[in-house]
């Protein structure tokens, strides 16, 4: 509901550091929203005591706002209530929010005609949020104390849920069409641990009453590998800093062109840094995150070698590359803004016999080059439930390329002319899909369209071994022009299929 998502983001908000009057402002008005809206939110709470006896910790509780110390009572007609928010999305573990006092008035009384008297309870809030809020800063002892009588009876009832405050009836076959966002980086890193062929650190996960707990990071090998036939990755663990860790990787696969890989007539070596800007690099899902691949990438007649593989459906390339340079870069949420992507790849024309050559009237012959790309977007993530099962992905954003015409004389290697015949900014969109039962990353896809055509690449895990090793089936399809007609340098489509291995991961 709106205003239990309200109470989840302010009560996030005050464990973000916050100068002091700001802090009492904010303690403030979620005390005044706990007391005028209970009704309204899905808090819970639990009865104390049940033996009729009092911990020590609660028989002197500071108070704020120069009140005298609460102290709790053994008495039959007499009990608490100690009021929380269960664990859920930014909520690692339950969160003990007040305490209210429930005094039966007619327990064991009799009216004036001799009549036992109607059930008149007095309910009274003995410690509120603001009080709470300052015992789990400065009395750490009592506010553990209330923690763990909320934990004891969490474990002791995992099939049933505790007491509820919520007094109306929530339709449950309502459904958001929008689904549920972390307010973190949580989407983003758990969308790279499963796709990107880099390695990303990874949390161990706790699910817990449905919610999910953070324990310790795991344990994994000192060195990572991603092998697949398009794209390669390796780190180790010297390679790691300060701030966050590094990479190298080899690739035959273009970001910008519709081309699937060997296709693109170039290979890619690449240097990988992974930064974290937070003073422990182990808060990755609170701080700003970078992640850059300095690129560099070489001409080469990839077709010779590709078109005898039989895994491979390729059609020929049409286009030519030669030596370039670029940037790929991923930054999360930059001064509030959405996540955003850049990719910038620079090219050093060279003319001069290439791969790739057309024959046309007059024994003449006639090339096209690519040399500069780019692509810019913002990523948008979402989730069917906080239990992170079905993950979905959104970029939305446009890419340049440019094409060059070079024309050949009979036998000639050098060009008699050449000119630019395209360059051109486009719109493109990229859907993704990940399917992780219980954490574990099982399946994914993606559609990306650009420039009149669509590309789709999925994946699907085969077999985990244990100690780390990991193999994957990987399918990428592509379409030709669907919304224009084909050009002299655009691709004509095609399909490859190959697996995946990776360790450490």
């Amino acid at each position: 509901m709106i205003k239990n998502i309200v109470l989840f983001i302010a009560l996030f908000g005050i464990m973000l550091p916050v100068f002091p009057q700001d802090a009492s402002e904010v303690v403030e008005k979620i005390d005044l929203k706990l007391r005028r809206d209970k009704r309204y939110l899905n808090l819970h709470y639990i009865s104390y005591p049940e033996g009729g006896k009092i911990a020590e910790e609660f028989l002197s509780i500071p108070r704020t706002d120069e009140k005298e110390p609460f102290q709790m009572q053994a008495k039959d007609n007499i009990v608490y209530n100690i009021v929380f928010v269960r664990e859920g999305i930014q909520i690692d573990s339950p969160m003990v929010l007040y305490v209210s006092q429930i005094t039966d008035l007619a327990a064991g009384g009799e009216s004036i005609f001799g009549e036992t008297a109607g059930a008149s309870k007095d309910t009274q809030l003995v410690v509120n949020f603001a009080d709470m809020y300052n015992l789990r800063l400065n009395h750490p002892q009592i506010y553990f104390r209330f923690y763990k009588l909320i934990d004891k009876y969490l474990k002791d009832n995992p099939d049933s849920d505790p007491p509820t405050l919520l007094r109306i009836t929530p339709d449950t076959e309502i459904k958001t069409s929008l689904g549920i966002a972390s307010r973190d980086n949580t989407d983003y890193l758990n969308y790279m641990r499963a796709n990107s062929f880099h390695w990303y650190p990874r949390p161990k996960i706790e699910k817990k009453g449905g919610g999910r707990k953070k324990v310790e990071p795991v344990v994994t090998s000192s060195y990572k590998i991603d092998a697949g036939f398009s794209t390669s990755s390796f780190s180790h663990e010297v390679m790691n800093f300060a701030m966050g860790g590094a990479g190298i990787e080899l690739g035959f696969e273009d970001k910008v062109l519709n081309v699937l890989p060997f296709q693109g007539q170039s290979m890619t070596m690449g240097f990988r840094t992974l930064v974290s800007l937070s003073e422990k690099k182990e808060d990755i899902d609170q701080s700003i995150v970078i992640d850059a691949r300095i690129l560099g990438k070489l001409g080469f007649d990839l077709w010779s070698i590709a078109k005898n593989i039989p895994f491979l459906g390729l059609s020929g390339p049409k286009l030519n590359t030669g030596f370039g340079g670029g940037i790929d870069v991923n930054v999360t949420r930059p001064f509030g803004m959405p996540f955003m992507n850049f990719y910038v790849m620079v090219g050093a024309p060279e003319y001069a016999d290439p791969a790739r050559k057309f024959s046309i009237a007059g024994g003449k012959q006639e090339a096209y080059f690519n040399w500069n790309s780019m692509e810019g977007s913002m990523s948008f993530y979402w989730n069917t439930s906080d239990n992170f099962i079905s993950r979905f992905r959104m970029d939305v954003g446009a890419g340049y390329y440019d094409v060059w015409r070079a024309e050949y004389a009979a036998g000639s290697k050098k060009p008699t002319t050449k000119k630019q015949v395209f360059a051109n900014f486009y719109p493109m969109v990229q859907f993704h899909f990940n399917f992780a039962p219980d954490d574990k990353e099982l399946f994914g896809t993606r559609i990306k369209l650009f420039d009149g055509s669509a590309k789709v690449i999925s994946w699907l895990k085969l077999l985990e071994l244990e100690g780390g090793h990991t193999f994957r089936i990987e399918t990428q399809v592509l379409t030709p022009p669907i919304f224009h007609k084909a050009r002299k340098w655009d691709n004509e489509g095609g399909a490859t299929a190959t697996v995946r291995y990776r360790y450490g991961f």
